[in-house]
């Protein structure tokens, strides 16, 4: 597998999915149907555009696959990459519909919020499309991420480059196959390493710094916009993104979860409790983010 002849392509993508978050964001913001009561309702072509989107980049994966060999993992690394080109689109189309509907001056949704935030103990009343930018910019480090590791040219780098775009496919093109009678045990073991730690940093920045704010921020607002006017169109929306990001949070949990329970003999006592603080902070949270969730139709 030519790591050089596809790292360029890489490039192409990394672009291109700044280019779609952006899309989806503005797409949303504008063309959104917002009638000043609930969710703004995003109009059907910004969603078809998201699946021609996926659909391309499984499309890449399979072509780098016929050069790179078929892995039986693929057949779920493939539809994983169309779910993170997905999971990373909603986000844009769920922080739009939110400040499209929270920035005009008779905004319900924008009243119940600042109801909410007065009765919390938050010393400061922050405006609800103020959170869902700051919530949608919080997914953007991972592709400044993603780009820092495609600069430096190595093909270890350039793989957890493409894991953090979520291209898993092109990520195990790019790493040694265990399979293969002519890799030797020490290129496994340094496999095996690199795996472990895209996993520590999918953690880090897809799962606590975006999947569980999205998380948090959505069925907050969806809870607000039910009160308001029901279901309709946005909230189905909204119910998506909701799904496609519980979906990659207990996914990536699970990751990280495995990983350290196969390592922590080997770890040392600093290294098991910053780890083990880690993961009971993100359980507590995502239990927090369910009963939220629960208390909507419970």
């Amino acid at each position: 597998f030519d790591h050089k002849a596809w790292e360029g392509m890489l490039w192409a993508w990394w672009w291109a999915l700044v280019f779609l978050s952006w899309a989806m964001l503005l797409g949303s913001l504008f063309a959104a149907d917002a009638d000043g009561m609930g969710l703004a309702r995003n109009p059907g072509w910004l969603l078809s555009t998201v699946c021609c989107v996926a659909s391309c980049a499984v499309t890449w994966e399979l072509s780098a696959s016929y050069f790179g060999g078929f892995r039986n993992a693929m057949l779920v690394t493939l539809p994983g990459t169309a779910l993170n080109i997905a999971d990373t689109a909603s986000d844009g189309l769920a922080a739009g519909s939110v400040v499209a509907a929270s920035m005009g001056g008779a905004s319900k949704i924008e009243e119940a919020w600042q109801e909410v935030v007065s009765q919390s103990i938050l010393p400061f009343h922050v405006p609800l499309w103020v959170v869902a930018l700051f919530a949608w910019c919080c997914g953007g480090v991972q592709m400044l991420w993603a780009a820092a590791h495609l600069s430096s040219g190595k093909p270890d780098e350039a793989a957890m480059a493409a894991d953090s775009m979520g291209f898993e496919t092109f990520t195990l093109l790019m790493t040694p196959n265990a399979d293969d009678e002519e890799v030797s045990e020490a290129e496994r073991r340094e496999a095996e390493n690199q795996a472990n730690e895209r996993t520590v940093w999918k953690f880090l920045l897809r799962l606590f710094l975006e999947n569980i704010f999205q998380l948090h921020l959505q069925i907050t607002t969806l809870g607000l916009s039910l009160a308001l006017v029901g279901w309709d169109g946005a909230a189905r929306n909204m119910m998506l993104s909701i799904f496609l990001s519980s979906f990659f949070l207990i996914l990536k949990l699970s990751q990280f979860a495995w990983i350290v329970w196969s390592k922590w003999g080997k770890l040392i006592d600093i290294e098991k409790v910053g780890l083990g603080s880690a993961g009971i902070c993100t359980t507590l949270l995502v239990a927090y983010a369910a009963a939220k969730f629960w208390a909507l139709f419970g």
